[in-house]
């Protein structure tokens, strides 16, 4: 395991996290064609705070305008992937389990308890975003999910089978360990 990878295992320094948290924001708003806003400055706090506004208007006005969902997940998980493989990169994952304590450190930074083991098995416990997105929001957000994860783990296919956001306790997924395509 890479010295970066356990020291922010250890502790993510607020820098980061903002940058992190940045970067997320750029990426989601090119996918959904948005400009995105204006965040310098922000602590992490309302910087994921006004992620996720921001997240749930886009979401819902593309539900509501019956856009193509498809092309929006599409590029959703082709920036997603992006980020994930920088972070595979800086961080210097080379294993499936340090992708794996890759992911769990970005998801902490925006406020989703992951776990998950080499078996690809995947739990989320509390996702900060459950209160605010709806079933369908979710669904549709989960394209960054997947992205992501493809991303860190050079490939890996990531897919839901429950949410917390369609009233479940948690959120079940699997990691597929084959090459990933959006």
């Amino acid at each position: 395991m890479s010295l970066r990878l356990r020291a922010l295992e250890l502790h993510v320094p607020d820098v980061i996290a903002r940058s992190a948290l940045r970067r997320l924001f750029e990426a989601t708003a090119a996918a959904f064609g948005s400009e995105p806003e204006d965040v310098d400055g922000l602590d992490r706090r309302v910087l994921l705070e006004r992620y996720a506004s921001f997240t749930t208007r886009c979401a819902e006005q593309a539900l509501a305008d019956r856009m193509d969902l498809d092309v929006v997940s599409r590029r959703m998980w082709a920036h997603a992937y992006a980020l994930g493989a920088s972070l595979r990169r800086r961080l210097g994952v080379r294993t499936r389990a340090d992708a794996l304590r890759a992911a769990r450190i970005a998801y902490r930074m925006i406020d989703i308890d992951l776990r998950a083991d080499e078996n690809g098995d995947v739990t989320v416990d509390r996702c900060g975003f459950a209160e605010r997105y709806s079933p369908g929001v979710c669904r549709l957000m989960s394209a960054l999910d997947a992205g992501l994860i493809a991303g860190l783990t050079d490939g890996g296919w990531l897919a839901f089978s429950e949410r917390i956001t369609e009233g479940r306790p948690r959120c079940l997924a699997r990691i597929s360990w084959q090459e990933a395509s959006p």
